[in-house]
């Protein structure tokens, strides 16, 4: 009786196994070119969605709280601050620099939130299309296609653009919104 030998089959698995990992971990590909998933596009792109799938009733609760507490004084208001910025923190703290997190929250943070809970808007985004600058690596601009519910229940789309800076990896300098074709103000003048 002879014996067979399985050493061509382990070297025939050995080697599909090795190609089917090859083929997993390599960069996709887009019209014959490679990408590389860009860590800024990825973190503006988180920014985008947790800014304006809106309102955001977490956050809202805690900054409502923390707003119409009178006395600043009492311990209460202090926790409180403490569970706003902590939520805030574990929210948008790892993609901002410390100084283009300031910024963002004082200028953008609660913004589209606020004004889509005051007016009884609903916003959710539908795609986000980020762009870097050739020249100037750490710019982006972006593009959002946003849905949104009025508060009489008709559905609309929204095309909201801005820019944004990178200066350290995964990390944003600044954040801007240029132009929600008038939405802001459309949410400001319902929800008087």
């Amino acid at each position: 009786m002879v014996k067979r030998q399985k050493k061509p089959v382990f070297v025939f698995i050995g080697s599909l196994f090795s190609l089917l990992l090859v083929a997993c971990t390599a960069n996709h590909t887009k019209n014959g070119e490679q990408l590389v998933q860009d860590p800024n596009r990825q973190t503006i792109e988180n920014v985008l969605q947790q800014l304006l799938n809106a309102p955001d009733e977490e956050l809202l609760t805690e900054y409502y709280y923390v707003t119409h507490t009178v006395d600043e004084k009492t311990e209460t208001t202090s926790s409180a601050t403490d569970k706003l910025n902590n939520l805030l923190e574990e929210r948008f703290g790892d993609f901002f620099t410390k100084t283009g997190y300031e910024k963002f929250i004082d200028e953008l943070g609660f913004k589209y939130s606020i004004e889509a809970e005051s007016s009884e808007y609903q916003l959710m985004v539908n795609g986000i299309d980020v762009t870097q600058d050739k020249d100037a690596s750490q710019h982006y601009v972006f593009k959002v296609h946003l849905v949104y519910t009025t508060d009489e229940g008709e559905e609309k789309t929204a095309l909201v653009t801005g820019k944004a800076e990178s200066r350290e990896k995964g990390k944003l300098s600044s954040i801007e919104i240029k132009d929600d074709e008038g939405l802001e103000q459309e949410m400001i003048e319902n929800g008087q």
